[in-house]
């Protein structure tokens, strides 16, 4: 079996986004552009107020970099208060959610 050739993959906030949970998001990379190692997403704008359902993913572990504003996450019954610079991970089997704080947007990488 020959590997398929490595390419290095490169995209800009000018690319185009598309909407995830109704939120403009920039997939940064995929399954198909990682070979099958993750998906990189970036979250433009998750406004106050705005919290993602509980849930529990039986495939992939999640991870949450928080590049401005304030999240509260919870992670198997326990809150974390995420705020710029902080990074929560999320395992796969254990549920998860997340909820904006605070008065202002938040921008993060997933």
């Amino acid at each position: 079996m020959i590997a398929p050739e490595r390419q290095p993959y490169m995209n800009m906030r000018e690319d185009a986004a598309f909407r995830f949970l109704g939120l403009p998001t920039l997939m940064r990379s995929t399954s198909k552009t990682t070979h099958g190692a993750f998906g990189f997403m970036e979250h433009w704008a998750m406004p106050p107020g705005f919290a993602s359902r509980y849930h529990i993913h039986h495939l992939e572990d999640e991870a949450f970099y928080v590049l401005e504003g304030d999240l509260a996450v919870v992670c198997d019954g326990r809150w974390i208060k995420a705020g710029p610079g902080a990074y929560v991970f999320g395992p796969r089997e254990i549920p998860h959610g997340l909820k904006v704080v605070g008065s202002v947007p938040v921008r993060m990488l997933l």
